[in-house]
């Protein structure tokens, strides 16, 4: 199997702070495509996240097009995202 991915975040990081660092940016966007050995596709999966209490950076967002505005309106919360990604590979992951 191979997977090919993708992620936007709110912001670049900083890179001499800890990960668990407040200021530290948030995943906005994932997705996945997953092929089998003869590259077909097998599975997709694309999904928005919902901030909870972090923004979005100006800049970031001019890199993506994911504004606040259409995370809170579109986005899914972390678990549900973390469940598909679950369902989406289930099988072929190990």
């Amino acid at each position: 199997m191979i997977l090919v991915y993708d992620c936007e975040t709110s912001g670049f990081p900083i890179w001499k702070a800890p990960s668990a660092d407040p200021g530290q940016p948030h995943l906005v966007q994932l997705a996945f495509l997953l092929f089998d050995q003869e590259g077909v596709e097998v599975e997709a999966f694309s999904a928005i996240i919902r901030p909870d209490g972090w923004k979005i950076d100006p800049e970031a967002a001019a890199v993506h097009g994911i504004t606040d505005e259409i995370a809170a309106e579109k986005g899914n919360m972390t678990v549900m995202m973390d469940g598909g990604i679950r369902r989406g590979t289930d099988g072929y992951v190990k």
